[in-house]
């Protein structure tokens, strides 16, 4: 797993209630909306619980997205959809 996964995975957490996709608006675990979601490489994504490949994939996502605009990893308590 990358070295910031607990810190996306309370994220997750806070978002969607743990590593699970929720829908179209936000195709991934991170409440990252769909634009920019599909802007930095993100894949479409059913509903459901997301396993072990998928986190990886999400935290490659959010970290090209977090870096993009020179900002740090949402903390648990202020998350809210991107």
């Amino acid at each position: 797993m990358p070295s910031d996964y607990g810190a996306w995975s309370q994220v997750a957490e806070c978002e969607s209630g743990g590593w699970q996709v929720l829908g179209y608006a936000y195709p991934d675990s991170l409440g990252i909306d769909r634009a920019n979601w599909l802007a930095f490489g993100g894949k479409p994504m059913g509903p459901g619980m997301v396993g072990p490949a998928g986190r990886v994939a999400e935290i490659r996502v959010a970290d090209r997205l977090i870096a993009h605009y020179n900002a740090a990893i949402p903390d648990r308590y202020g998350c809210g959809p991107w």
